[in-house]
């Protein structure tokens, strides 16, 4: 009984997406169909680009979404707060913050290791916060209290950047305002890989998030070590 739901909802989101596939094309259902089969029978424009943009942007949409999910619903059972998400937490606006100086100060590190900073900037940001609520308030208001402070500030500091060096920082307006027009399947084939950690989340993290819901010194009366899986999940969310 209990799959029922995610069936439903797994059946919205293929309609969703077909319905997205019938955006700004003139191939009927068939023809698409067949490309889908048959990709080497793409002959005219309208073919590659269905191909070659329409179908690996809604890839990475929903790849993309699928982790972005995942991620909250990790943050919200860990800090058992409905409010929590990477924007509440200001994590968003640490990887933000991090591209932003990436591309205006060091231009050569952009192509190699812009996931790296972001990755970097997102810890930085939770690290403040943590300081800031105190490991004891990991499932209290002040963390998303202090993670909106987080948010506000870092999101402040890179704007102004962004402002005052425009001519250094137009190459990330599109990844600020998740633009996909410019993504193809090399770009699909790059992040595949690296959501693979959603597959040692949802092996690893069922077992602790139900000790999490014990509270804190319910967690450890029954032999979890709260802080280090608590930092550990959310370092892989």
């Amino acid at each position: 009984m209990r799959t029922k739901p995610y069936i439903g909802y797994a059946a919205l989101i293929a309609l969703l997406s077909l319905l997205s596939l019938q955006i700004d094309t003139s191939l009927s259902l068939s023809e698409q169909w067949q490309l889908f089969t048959q990709p080497e029978s793409a002959s005219e424009f309208r073919d590659v680009f269905f191909m070659q943009s329409q179908l690996p942007r809604l890839s990475i949409t929903l790849l993309v979404g699928a982790m972005l999910g995942l991620t909250g619903s990790l943050m919200q059972q860990l800090t058992q707060n409905n409010l929590t998400s990477p924007l509440t937490l200001g994590t968003s606006s640490g990887a933000w913050l991090a591209l932003v100086i990436v591309n205006i100060w060091f231009v050569d590190w952009v192509a190699d290791y812009s996931a790296f900073a972001a990755m970097a900037g997102a810890l930085v940001a939770f690290g403040l916060i943590i300081s800031i609520a105190g490991v004891r308030n990991m499932t209290g208001l002040p963390l998303v209290v202090s993670g909106m402070v987080i948010n506000i500030l870092l999101g402040s500091i890179a704007t102004a950047l962004i402002i005052l060096n425009a001519q250094f920082a137009q190459n990330i307006f599109m990844w600020g305002a998740g633009d996909l027009s410019q993504y193809s399947w090399d770009w699909f084939e790059w992040l595949l890989p690296r959501s693979t950690i959603a597959i040692v989340i949802l092996i690893v993290a069922p077992r602790i998030l139900t000790l999490v819901k014990l509270g804190q010194e319910g967690a450890a009366a029954r032999g979890l070590a709260v802080l280090p899986a608590f930092g550990a999940l959310m370092v892989m969310g």
